[in-house]
């Protein structure tokens, strides 16, 4: 009977000391990705033309790279601070909704994802209004004059 005491013992003995060991009791846990969190545009923006898309990302580990993404699809990749990448919005027809995130990797692998943001796509510049007739300097006879215009979106896009 004390044989068996004792073994019992030893036995629990060692599991207490294997899960000590192993952080089986609430210690340390592993890695976490890295914290990335997007700077600009600011979320509900209306964004127009070339577009710079800025985050900014931390890891104990060190940050790799850092990739920016429109509705899911990459557009481009930062591998140092400040973490930037130009986005052509003109590309997207005007009045539509997208997404943007940044996802960062630190050096062994390990990634994290910002929040995900929405922009619309607006038109910042104003329409190219040129009077095509009558032409400057002409001289007018009549009470009544036809007025021509050409008007130029420099977007090439109606909304």
């Amino acid at each position: 009977m004390k044989l068996r005491r004792a073994l019992l013992f030893y036995a629990l003995a060692i599991i207490v000391f294997l899960l000590a060991g192993c952080g089986g009791g609430g210690g340390a846990v592993g890695p976490s990705g890295p914290q990335v969190t997007l700077l600009s545009p600011s979320n509900g923006a209306t964004v127009s033309g070339d577009v710079k898309i800025e985050a900014s990302a931390t890891s104990d580990l060190g940050i790799a790279k850092v990739e920016f993404y429109v509705d899911g699809i990459l557009k481009g990749t930062a591998y140092a601070s400040p973490y930037t990448c130009d986005w052509n919005a003109d590309e997207f027809p005007y009045g539509t909704k997208h997404s943007i995130y940044a996802k960062a990797y630190d050096s062994t692998g390990h990634s994290g994802t910002s929040p995900k943001i929405t922009v619309t796509i607006g038109d910042s510049l104003a329409p190219q209004i040129t009077i095509v007739s009558p032409q400057s300097g002409t001289v007018l006879v009549s009470s009544a004059v036809s007025i021509k215009a050409s008007i130029q979106d420099r977007g090439g896009k109606t909304k």
